[in-house]
């Protein structure tokens, strides 16, 4: 049996006076213990017994303090003084599910394939010594069992569990078709392993539509709107430490990466592209620049890490051929930080289409190396042969 601790502050002892929770789930059993402490406040506890998954909400504040001086004294500060002391109060958001029962067949990691990778040391494998083994870190897509001859045919089949991500509510609501596509366009990479409709970006349920559903909810993937200064996006994601298995991801789109984006795409492609040499974008420009960073960021939630020197295999010259660059993109992978087609010249007449970066050729074959399913093989050591 499982015992988890739930701390609350002392004023709040009547509120959840008798809240001791017990929850199971076939053979596993999850007890929750309220204990106090000086400061802190528990805003919500959920439990869904379907699925066995429990969200804590807490609220807590901490006090504020000069940081020291490594040379000595109190910390520098521009008014000549350490930092005023204050407090910070914050609100954290804890979910918690049980791994499966049965542990996702895990695949071993191969270093011309760029993934995330679980590892653990084995001290099995070498008699006379130890083995690091690594696991890629991939989403668990299998096919049907009423769908299996039908995908070893070769026919495209849609898994038993799709990928699905769902869009913040709070996202500005002019945006969220750009971030919808850029999650989407990743269907087509998963065809080259055999699976149609195998990732989706879906707007996240009302209230009224599933009055269950939540955005902390570890069950559900999610784009995360963050309205911050931060100019950045991250595709950070939870995966199993036995199998590899992805089991869920929080997308973080700040909202000023929009700025930049708008200087790169500017600086880079303003010789090509009359539309870039405004300091406020389009709307339309801005939504293809986001589903841009949407999809890198999906790339990373699939496993994917990045691959620099995709754009090495592109020849300079072929960066101003019109014809090849908006049929294959000036990067064979997204997961480049090539950014914009900043080689193109305006004599060049290269639209758009040659300017972005896109799900490439080497995107799909990595996807096809990860997710295959062969299922022939028992174990990720029957599937080195293969």
């Amino acid at each position: 049996c499982f015992n988890i601790i739930i701390f609350i502050s002392r004023a709040d002892v009547e509120m959840v006076r008798n809240l001791v929770v017990k929850l199971y789930l076939k053979a596993v059993c999850i007890a929750f213990t309220v204990k106090v402490i000086k400061q802190g406040l528990l805003r919500r506890v959920k439990q869904v017994y379907h699925y066995l998954v429990l969200e804590i909400s807490t609220v807590k504040t901490y006090g504020l303090t000069a940081a020291p001086n490594p040379m000595g004294g109190g910390a520098p500060s521009a008014m000549g003084g350490g930092a005023p002391a204050g407090s910070s109060t914050i609100e954290l958001n804890t979910s918690l599910v049980i791994l499966p029962k049965v542990p996702m067949k895990s695949r071993y990691f191969d270093p011309r394939v760029g993934y995330f990778t679980v590892g653990y040391t084995d001290f099995d494998l070498n008699p006379q010594g130890v083995k690091e083994i690594e696991l890629i870190k991939r989403w668990r897509l299998e096919p049907k069992p009423q769908d299996l001859a039908r995908y070893k045919r070769g026919e495209l089949v849609e898994p038993a569990k799709p990928i699905v991500f769902y869009i913040d509510p709070a996202t500005p609501k002019k945006w969220v078709p750009y971030l919808k596509a850029g999650v989407n366009d990743w269907a087509k990479a998963f065809e080259k392993a055999g699976f149609k409709n195998a990732v989706m970006a879906k707007e996240a349920p009302s209230a009224k539509e599933d009055s269950t559903w939540s955005i902390d909810d570890a069950r559900h993937s999610a784009i995360v709107y963050k309205p911050s200064e931060i100019a950045n996006a991250s595709g950070p994601s939870i995966s199993d430490p036995r199998s590899g298995e992805i089991m869920e991801s929080h997308i973080n789109w700040f909202h000023n990466v929009q700025s930049l984006v708008h200087d790169w795409y500017m600086i880079q492609t303003a010789a090509v592209d009359p539309r870039a040499r405004k300091m406020t974008f389009s709307d339309e420009l801005m939504g293809d620049l986001i589903r841009f960073v949407s999809s890198h960021e999906v790339g990373h939630t699939l496993g994917l890490r990045h691959n620099y020197g995709s754009s090495s295999t592109v020849p300079t010259e072929l960066l101003r051929d019109k014809k090849f660059v908006e049929a294959n993109g000036h990067t064979p992978s997204i997961m480049d930080y090539a950014r914009f087609n900043y080689i193109a010249q305006p004599e060049d007449n290269i639209s758009s289409k040659g300017l972005y970066p896109r799900i490439g050729d080497y995107d799909k074959w990595a996807i096809e190396c990860g997710y295959k399913y062969f299922p022939e093989a028992k174990n990720a050591q029957q599937e080195v042969p293969i």
